[in-house]
């Protein structure tokens, strides 16, 4: 028998990729279109080998212990900002290195992903902190009215080298053309805190793609023919066969076998702890 790659930490079921999409559209993205008096973004898409390329940049700056922080930005609405996409929604990555229990971003290390080129490209400190800075005065201030923490809505998330690398190794085995990186949140749910631990927060969504003749359309791993193969073999593996039963969903029963406690795709700032962050 072939050995199979393990799902990775990052992985996220279908269903619930969808109705966290569906929470974020209908909650906070028509608020922010409302604000802009524009359609907002859903989605940032990039290409496998530019995706790659930055998650080794990454691990090479901030080490196989280190993380990348992704921050919550808008373009300004002048000529600086990519046409078509002024005000719009963004992100900012900065490498960030391990620092105890925490992350430290790596100074100096500011990247944006460019929806003209297709390419990530380095950015200044004043330019990444004035766009992190104008998410933060308006847009947060509007998505802020959609949770119910003290803290506000998300600012930024950190996601570890390690489980940033097991997608990308995941890219590979599944022939991904890229990767959709969708705006979402935490879902409403007042029961199952261990699905949406922080109800309602503003969070980010990877789903793969593959090249249907000229478009890059999503899939689910949990749909390919072979991921009851990978399930049976993560359980070989542990040796822990028990631990699967009907009354827990797969992925529950993935969380028990892999010690893990979140199949979810970050660490939110706020509410979790944010670490040492360089810009606003």
């Amino acid at each position: 028998m072939a050995t199979l790659l393990p799902v990775p930490h990052m992985y996220v079921e279908k269903y619930l990729i969808e109705e966290r999409i569906a929470w974020f559209i209908k909650n906070k993205y028509k608020p922010l279109c409302k604000l802009k008096n524009k359609s907002e973004r859903k989605f940032i898409f990039i290409e496998k080998e530019h995706f790659q390329n930055f998650i080794f940049l990454a691990n090479t700056k901030g080490g196989p212990d280190g993380a990348v922080r992704i921050y919550f930005a808008s373009y300004p609405n002048d000529n600086s900002a990519p046409k078509g996409f002024e005000d719009l929604l963004t992100l900012i990555f900065v490498p960030a290195e391990k620092k105890g229990q925490e992350h430290s971003d790596l100074e100096g290390q500011y990247y944006d992903f460019d929806p003209i080129s297709g390419h990530f490209q380095k950015l200044s400190y004043s330019v990444a902190s004035t766009s992190v800075s104008k998410f933060q005065k308006n847009d947060l201030k509007e998505l802020n009215k959609t949770v119910d923490t003290p803290e506000g809505d998300t600012k930024s998330i950190i996601y570890t080298i390690k489980k940033l690398l097991e997608l990308s190794e995941e890219m590979d085995y599944q022939k991904a053309s890229g990767v959709k990186i969708y705006f979402s949140s935490y879902r409403n749910i007042d029961t199952d805190h261990s699905r949406d631990q922080y109800p309602k927060q503003l969070i980010l969504q990877f789903v793969l793609t593959e090249l249907i003749g000229n478009s890059h359309e999503d899939f689910f791993i949990d749909e390919r023919e072979d991921f009851p193969q990978r399930e049976r073999q993560m359980k070989i593996i542990n040796n822990q066969a028990d631990l699967i039963n009907k009354e827990v969903s797969k992925v529950d029963s993935l969380i028990k076998l892999l010690g893990t406690d979140s199949f979810d795709t970050g660490s939110p700032c706020p509410p979790a702890t944010c670490g040492q962050t360089k810009l606003p």
